[in-house]
């Protein structure tokens, strides 16, 4: 019989399967392993992607080019 069990883990710089908590079968029990990529973006991704996003680029330049007159205000002294 088969008894379906869903488990977290992650993947090693090795390649290993590293599990969030341990198996609870008895010991030498068979199992087959089926690997479902869960994809949780890292805040480095998010932002990487943001970054490449042409709409926000076109936002920076828009901001860049409004701002660029008043860049050294305030910071010349007479």
């Amino acid at each position: 019989m088969i008894q379906p069990v869903e488990l977290l883990g992650t993947i090693t710089q090795n390649g290993q399967l590293n599990l969030e908590q341990p198996l609870k079968f008895p010991q030498g029990s068979r199992v087959k392993v089926v690997i479902s990529l869960t994809e949780f973006d890292s805040p480095e991704t998010l932002l990487e992607q943001m970054a490449n996003d042409p709409e926000i680029q076109q936002e920076i330049q828009q901001i860049n080019t409004e701002f660029t007159p008043t860049e050294f205000d305030g910071l010349l002294t007479p």
